[in-house]
This record gives C-alpha cells, structure tokens and sequence, in this order.
C-alpha cells in the first residue's frame, strides 16, 4: 500500500464523515418543549371553628329559712 492511496483513503473517509456530519446538522429540527402546565395550588381546608356553648350560669338554690 503506498503513501498516496493511504492518503487518499484517508481523505475520502473524512470526507464521507465531514458529509454525513453535515447532513445531520442540517436535518436536526430543534422540538419546542410543551407547554408547562399550570400548577394549581389548593389551600388545605381550615377546620372549622368549634362553637362553644356558653355553659349556664349557675343557679341559686334558696331553701326557706324554718
């Protein structure tokens, strides 16, 4: 094998590389990502409030006096 066909070997697998390279470069389409969706945030529901009953007032028992 001499020098020259090594070289020209050489020189036409670049090129085939460098050609291949090119073609990919030019057929990459670059996707737009979808769209985020929205993130919706939902408060824990509060407990309700407990309603305490006011308790009775207390009573005074009068006995009579005998």
């Amino acid at each position: 094998m001499s020098l020259s066909r090594v070289t020209r070997t050489t020189a036409a697998l670049l090129a085939a590389i460098g050609a291949a390279g090119t073609l990919a470069a030019c057929t990459y389409v670059e996707r737009e990502r979808p769209p985020q969706q929205a993130t919706v945030v939902v408060p824990a529901p509060q407990p309700q409030p407990t309603v305490i009953a006011p308790a009775p007032a207390p009573t005074v028992t009068v006995r009579p006096a005998y």
